[in-house]
């Protein structure tokens, strides 16, 4: 089946079968209900692989691979050690996102507010503080989020939050 949507041709069909595969992938099973039901033994692992996928294909985020500098995958010091995390913007509320990936632990998300959670506002309020390691340069965040970037990376991350 085809459909017009705003002038555009859509094969139903097509994006369905895109989608049964895609919640398969995801670890979604199809009961004799015709419902889909996710697994109990899914790892969250697992599920952020698949959906960090989707995650680059907003809108927003392909504006920023126009900007190869701003890092993905970030080393963050934690209780002496370093660990590496997925770098994520939410641009709603303002905030960066890290996931870390670390298949050794379990998973854990953080974020940190970057500024005035009104949409319309224009007001960052986040502490930038630049270091020098005898490794890497250190970008330090609110005085708590450590990172371990190379040079252009540390200018473009305080850029964004600038």
């Amino acid at each position: 089946m085809i459909v017009s949507v705003d002038s555009s041709q859509v094969d139903i069909t097509r994006v369905w079968e895109s989608m049964q595969y895609c919640l398969t992938q995801f670890g979604f099973k199809k009961e004799n209900d015709q419902y889909w039901y996710c697994d109990d033994s899914v790892q969250i692992l697992s599920l952020w692989a698949c959906y960090e996928k989707w995650i680059y294909t907003q809108p927003m985020y392909n504006l920023f691979l126009t900007m190869p500098t701003i890092p993905k995958i970030v080393l963050m010091l934690e209780d002496e050690t370093l660990k590496r995390h997925v770098l994520l913007f939410d641009y709603q509320y303002r905030r960066i996102v890290l996931v870390n990936i670390d298949k050794r632990e379990e998973l854990k998300i953080k974020t940190l507010h970057i500024g005035n959670p009104k949409k319309l506002s224009l007001e960052f309020n986040v502490h930038i503080q630049w270091l020098n390691h005898d490794k890497k340069p250190i970008l330090i965040l609110n005085h708590s989020w450590k990172f371990f970037v190379n040079v252009m990376e540390r200018i473009a991350l305080s850029s964004c939050c600038a």
